[in-house]
């Protein structure tokens, strides 16, 4: 046990040595006295730190450098690359070393790893260990891998990585999986081959990527492929895996559509919501149980993502809300969740044994589907007529299935920056109050928009220990990595679901001049979780923070928001835009410096809705919404240039 504890701590201490040799490379080349410095500097302390708490010092360097950990694995497998030349060479001796297959590495899920095989091992052999201990080895000539298929369906990825392999014979043995269904690696002559159905995609830009979907072709999953050499290799394979869903073949499971009749899209804006309500279209005599969604998409070219609601038990929307119509403050009325789809998830949605999401008799007689057309391009022509296939049984499972989405609404993104992090959530002061028992995560994905570059979905206890609920070190915003947690992840009372989500700007498609902010529209940028789990809470489908304030639950930060993006923007309408232009002279030159314009602009920018990075939000992003309010901004920075005065924000 003591040597146990010896090497945990010796691992952690060569942890820290790593982030701090990578922090002080960062600090010779920034700026003294700068943003960036000042943070890095502030980071250094905390891991040089002899008091402080270790807790502490893994969130400073999580927050810096996302999972530092795999970065130093990714860095010694660099180190190690570059000392030996790979080749793919049949020999009578095994290979030095030899990485294949990496599952995604979430909660629930197995990780596969390389060892090292031994040089008294016949060629041929491999031997990967699954992080719950099993050994898979594939002796002799053949080389045959089996993997659980219902994880590998479950919304995963599978990932064949760059490495080292050794040349196979044609003899090979299919070895069935608990399921019967057989993963198989076959020797080829220079090729890259799958023999179930594959399409290639492409993405926008209209380059061929490096992705298949892939399907099933009889009973098992056949990989072919070889390489001359380590150069020629493909570095990353990546698979989306239709989701398998059992469910859908049960007798008794129904389904019905809702969707939008064909419309014509809007040119004459990127961002478009278009909301409808429909009747249910089942007898609502007895409760029914949502047991997999299936997105009907028919324009991918503007779909950017929807939600299907019920509408609250005992209200009944006006007929004008039964024609589509663009979403307004009205339709809030329509809250809970039934099922969420955004671009890049493909495939049914199939909820977690065990759970459905429940409509009917006892929740209300209506739906609710919101629709967020991008035309990025401000196309003409364009129609669309998206919508979700519902499918649905009586037969009522043991937990009624709940949706909540989490994260940060506060997003700063300066111009040329790499993995720039921000992180909100779910407060545990929300968790606290929101939930009258622990609830379990079954499924989760991270949302950004353009600049995602990676994030992570963690729960932090009262103790400071961390669950990890799902982690990206990449983020692509047209194939979103969905997380299934087959084991679910347990959230109390008292937890903080925290999300980190990392944003670049430097480099490429990415590449941006100026800072960028939150933003409904894909040209702003957004840091969000879908999330479903059960039991459902009442009420509990949104739960976010800006900068630190809590957003959902009921606190005083939460009336404050409220306030400054309602009642203080029809104020300023009514009173401060007018006494601020009539005090100073309704003009921007040839200002009167006097106590009474200051005073004004004073009142104005003194307001606590003005203030921070609440104050931030409303200037840059509420306030331009109004027509009068460009010329006080204009005046405010005309007074202090004509003036000489300082103190007015």
């Amino acid at each position: 046990m003591a040597a146990a504890v010896s090497e945990g701590a010796e691992q952690l201490q060569l942890e820290i040595d790593w982030c701090v040799t990578r922090l002080e490379e960062k600090l010779e080349v920034s700026t003294p006295g700068s943003r960036n410095a000042v943070e890095v500097e502030k980071v250094l302390r905390i891991l040089k730190s002899s008091k402080a708490p270790l807790v502490k010092k893994r969130q400073a360097m999580r927050n810096t450098f996302g999972d530092y950990r795999q970065k130093i694995r990714t860095m010694q497998k660099k180190a190690t690359a570059a000392m030996k030349k790979t080749q793919f060479v049949q020999s009578k001796t095994a290979p030095e070393s030899s990485k294949f297959l990496r599952h995604s590495k979430t909660s629930g899920h197995r990780q596969i790893t390389a060892l090292e095989p031994s040089p008294s091992e016949p060629s041929a052999h491999m031997e990967m260990r699954v992080d719950d201990g099993t050994t898979v080895t594939a002796a002799g000539d053949a080389t045959n891998l089996t993997i659980n298929p219902d994880i590998s369906h479950s919304g995963g990825e599978v990932t064949v990585c760059e490495g080292s392999m050794h040349s196979l014979s044609d003899k090979t043995a299919a070895v069935p999986s608990a399921s019967g269904e057989r993963y198989q690696f076959h020797p080829s002559q220079n090729e890259f081959r799958f023999n179930f159905s594959a399409e290639s995609l492409k993405d926008p830009d209209g380059d061929e990527k490096n992705d298949f979907v892939m399907k099933p072709s009889g009973n098992a999953f056949q990989f072919n492929f070889s390489a001359d050499s380590a150069e020629n290799a493909p570095k990353m394979l990546r698979i989306a895996v239709f989701q398998k869903c059992d469910v859908l073949h049960e007798p008794g499971v129904r389904h019905f559509d809702v969707r939008l009749p064909k419309l014509p899209v809007p040119n004459d804006s990127v961002t478009t919501y278009m909301c409808q309500v429909v009747e249910i279209p089942v007898p609502l005599d007895k409760d029914y149980h949502a047991v997999a969604f299936q997105p009907l998409i028919t324009n991918s070219q503007v779909m950017h993502h929807m939600i299907l609601f019920s509408c609250s038990h005992g209200i009944t929307m006006d007929n004008k809300f039964v024609q589509p119509h663009s979403c307004g403050r009205e339709d809030n009325f329509c809250r809970s969740w039934i099922a969420q789809w955004s671009m890049g998830v493909d495939g049914v949605i199939c909820p977690h044994n065990g759970t459905g999401v429940r409509f009917g008799k006892s929740t209300g007689t209506q739906f609710l589907l919101q629709i967020h057309w991008n035309n990025a391009l401000l196309a003409s022509g364009l129609t669309d007529n998206s919508g979700m296939r519902v499918y649905y049984t009586d037969d009522l499972r043991p937990y009624d299935l709940g949706h909540v989405q989490v994260g940060q609404q506060d997003l700063e993104i300066p111009p040329k920056v790499t993995r720039h992090a921000q992180s909100g959530g779910c407060s545990a002061e929300c968790t606290r109050l929101m939930l009258p028992h622990p609830i379990y995560l079954t499924r989760s994905h991270i949302h950004m928009h353009y600049l995602g570059a990676g994030g992570w979905l963690e729960v932090i206890h009262p103790d400071g220990t961390i669950t990890q609920v799902a982690s990206d070190d990449t983020y692509n915003y047209n194939r979103p990595p969905v997380h299934t947690h087959d084991n679910p992840v347990t959230v109390n009372p008292g937890d903080y679901l925290r999300l980190t989500c990392l944003f670049s700007s430097k480099d490429g498609t990415q590449e941006r001049n100026r800072t960028i902010y939150f933003g409904e529209g894909s040209d702003g940028e957004m840091c969000y979780a879908f999330i479903a789990y059960y039991p459902n809470v009442d009420g509990f489908e949104q739960c976010l923070e800006f900068d630190t304030m809590d957003l959902s639950c009921p606190s005083a930060s939460q009336t404050e928001f409220q306030h400054c993006l309602g009642q203080f923007v029809r104020d300023m309408s009514s009173s401060y835009i007018p006494d601020t232009l009539s005090a100073c002279g309704n003009k921007t030159d040839e200002l009167l410096c006097d106590e009474e314009c200051k005073q004004a602009l004073d009142v104005l920018y003194s307001h606590t809705c003005m203030t921070g990075r609440l104050g931030n939000y409303v200037a840059g992003q509420v306030l331009r919404g109004l027509s009068e309010w460009s010329r006080i901004d204009t005046i405010r920075k005309a007074y202090i240039k004509q003036c000489g005065v300082f103190s007015v924000m």
